[in-house]
């Protein structure tokens, strides 16, 4: 439902909203406390950086969700990664 949410204010144009959101709960349960339950969320700021244009922190995050046991399948990333992907390869073509 959250993700929904996210995703919905970043569609909606509405980027700062969407990403302060999905920062604030990434940072509030970091994956130095939590290491089961914050990816999910580091995840999501992933989507909604994604879906914002801002591919340095995509990378960024995917580097950190790489680097930790379970942090990221190849499922997920085809699932909820690949659409907002998409869309900014598509934004970025002249």
């Amino acid at each position: 439902m959250f993700e929904t949410l996210l995703m919905l204010d970043a569609f909606l144009g509405r980027k700062e909203e969407a990403i302060q959101e999905a920062r604030r709960a990434a940072e509030m349960l970091p994956i130095s406390r939590d290491a089961l339950d914050s990816p999910p969320l580091v995840e999501n700021l992933a989507v909604v950086y994604a879906s914002t244009n801002e591919v340095g922190l995509v990378l960024q995050d995917l580097a950190t969700l790489v680097k930790i046991p379970g942090g990221i399948s190849y499922g997920s990333l085809k699932l909820n990664l690949s659409r907002a992907l998409k869309r900014l390869a598509t934004t970025r073509t002249p």
